[in-house]
C-alpha cells in the first residue's frame, strides 16, 4: 500500500475521511501469514504537507494475520523516503491490535505537519482531535497475537519521529508475555530536527504488558508524565538512551515525571546502561527521579 514516495505520485493521499472504518488504512481479514507492506503515505494532511485534512478514525488499524512492514525497510533502497506520515487523525496514528503475527514500524512521522515541504517536521499535527474518539496514542500495540515487535532500527531513515499526541507516544497493553519487543532509535516528544519541544501529553512510553523489552539509542523528552513507564514484561534492556535532553544529550528537555519507571515484579533480569561506548543512558533534567524502581 503506496509507492517509493519519490515524487508526489509515488503516495497516496489519505484525508478527509468522516468514518465507517477503524482506520485511514484499514487490513483486516488477510491470508494468514501474508507480507503487508505500508509505505509512502501521507495520512490527514493535505499536498502541501502542512495543511490539516483529519481523517475521523485511527490512521493505520491493523488486525489482518500478517507480517507487517510499516514504513522504511531498512534494504538500503529508497529507504529515506518510505516514511507514512500520520496526522490530525480523532484516534490513534497506528493501532497493531489482534491478529498480526509480526510487525516492524520503522521511519515514520506520527503527530506532526511540515512547514517545509518535508524537508523537516516540526508543527504539531497531533492525532486524537476529537475527545471521544478513545485512546489518542502516537502508537497503541493491543495483540497478544504478536511473537515479534519492532518500533524503530539503526539507521536514521528507521527512526521514528512520535509527537504531539493527546496520550502516549507509544502504548503497549494487552499483550502476551511471549512478544519480544525492540523499541530503538526513536524521537519521542521532540520534532524531526531532534530539538524542537512537541512533547506527547502524557508519557513517551507507557508499557503495560509483554515479555523481553529492548529499548535502545531512543530520544525521550518533553513528555507531560513519565519518559519511559514499564509496568510488566519478563527483561529489560536500556542502553544509549537519552531520557530528558535534545538529541545531542547536552540540552535539558525534561519529561514531568520519571525519566525511567520500572514497576515490573514479572521482570527477572534487568541492564541498564552498559560498560561499552554508547551503552550509557543519559537521564537528566526530569522532573522527579531519574529513575524510579518499585513493585
Amino acid at each position: 500500500i503506496g509507492g517509493n514516495g519519490t515524487a508526489a505520485a509515488g503516495r497516496n493521499f489519505i484525508a478527509n475521511s468522516t468514518g465507517g472504518f477503524n482506520g485511514a488504512i484499514t487490513v483486516g481479514t488477510t491470508a494468514s501469514g501474508a507480507t503487508v507492506t505500508i509505505k509512502s503515505n501521507i495520512i490527514g494532511l493535505a499536498a502541501d504537507l502542512s495543511t490539516a485534512a483529519a481523517n475521523a478514525s485511527d490512521g493505520i488499524y491493523l488486525t489482518g494475520a500478517a507480517n507487517y512492514t510499516v514504513g522504511s525497510n531498512g534494504d538500503g533502497t529508497n529507504d529515506s523516503t518510505e516514511y507514512n506520515v500520520v496526522s490530525n487523525g480523532t484516534a490513534n496514528g497506528i493501532y497493531v491490535g489482534n491478529g498480526p503475527l509480526t510487525a516492524i514500524i520503522a521511519g515514520n512521522i506520527i503527530g506532526l505537519a511540515s512547514a517545509n515541504s518535508g524537508s523537516t517536521w516540526t508543527t504539531a499535527a497531533a492525532n486524537g482531535t476529537s475527545a471521544a474518539a478513545g485512546s489518542k496514542n502516537g502508537i497503541k500495540i493491543a495483540s497478544n497475537s504478536l511473537t515479534a515487535l519492532t518500533i524503530g532500527g539503526d539507521a536514521t531513515e528507521e527512526r521514528n519521529v512520535i509527537a504531539s499526541n493527546p496520550e502516549d507516544g507509544i502504548k503497549i497493553s494487552d499483550a502476551g508475555s511471549a512478544i519480544a519487543y525492540t523499541i530503538r532509535n526513536n524521537y519521542i516528544g521532540l520534532a524531526s530536527d531532534g530539538s524542537t519541544d512537541r512533547g506527547n501529553s502524557e508519557g513517551g512510553m507507557d508499557i503495560d504488558d509483554g515479555g523481553a523489552i529492548t529499548l535502545t539509542d531512543n530520544v525521550v523528552s518533553n513528555n507531560d508524565v513519565h519518559g519511559v513507564d514499564i509496568s510488566a514484561g519478563t527483561s529489560l534492556v536500556a542502553k544509549g538512551n537519552k531520557l530528558g535532553t535534545t538529541a545531542t544529550g547536552i540540552v535539558a528537555a525534561g519529561n514531568i515525571g520519571s525519566g525511567l519507571t520500572i514497576a515490573a515484579s514479572t521482570m527477572t533480569d534487568v541492564d541498564i546502561g552498559g560498560s561499552a561506548s554508547g551503552e550509557g543512558n543519559t537521564i537528566a533534567a526530569n522532573t522527579t527521579q531519574a529513575v524510579t524502581g518499585y513493585g
